[in-house]
């Protein structure tokens, strides 16, 4: 895909869609940032719409958040949010990434809620919701909208599932909770940090 990508650029130096395929395919072979970032910052350049251009500033942020640069990414959010104030993506994952840091929780909740706004049956916009939530000790409010997005998908994402166990024993329902922590892990959850949270029952009986 790369090469060929490479050869398309050239024929159609101005598609903006060409280099961000370009930029994902090297992505995935493990090309230099410097490689990858230079694919999207040229597809951002051709993007035929500021909506558009905001959806593949996002994309970069995303990869430098990856990069364990978060300050890079979020900077990018910032951008991907004056181009397009509405771009829900951009809004939930600036919102989730914060929390991920513990960093700025009122501004994510904001975010996070209009992101919910946005595109209400998104399950993963409704765990970055209650996620915030139920760092902010909001444990209640956090558990009700879990329940909806463990409603709302379909896919069994085990992230979705770990945070549903952990807002309910934050909520004293240990045994509800290790049910979802253990479908957590056979979703594909990382084991070490389930046995984490299994070992935390074990230490409360």
């Amino acid at each position: 895909v790369a090469l060929y990508s490479a050869k398309a650029a050239k024929k159609f130096p101005k598609n903006s869609d060409i280099y961000m395929r370009r930029g994902y395919a090297l992505l995935s072979l493990g090309e230099s940032h410097t490689k990858v970032v230079k694919a999207f910052k040229a597809a951002i350049k051709y993007a035929p719409t500021d909506s558009v251009k905001s959806n593949m500033v996002t994309s970069l942020g995303d990869y430098w958040y990856q990069l364990d640069r978060p300050q890079s990414a979020f900077t990018q959010y910032r951008r991907a949010l004056r181009l397009n104030p509405e771009n829900s993506m951009a809004l939930n994952n600036y919102a989730y990434f914060l929390s991920e840091r513990g960093e700025n929780l009122p501004k994510a909740l904001e975010m996070s809620t209009k992101a919910c706004e946005i595109m209400p049956s998104n399950p993963t916009y409704i765990d970055t919701r209650a996620w915030i939530l139920y760092l902010m000790g909001r444990h209640s409010e956090a558990k009700k909208l879990m329940q909806q997005a463990i409603s709302f998908d379909s896919s069994a994402d085990p992230t979705l599932l770990l945070h549903y166990g952990d807002i309910l024993f934050a909520e004293g329902e240990r045994f509800v909770a290790e049910t979802y922590w253990r479908k957590a892990l056979d979703a594909g959850y990382d084991a070490a940090e389930i046995e984490k949270r299994l070992k935390s029952l074990q230490d409360k009986q």
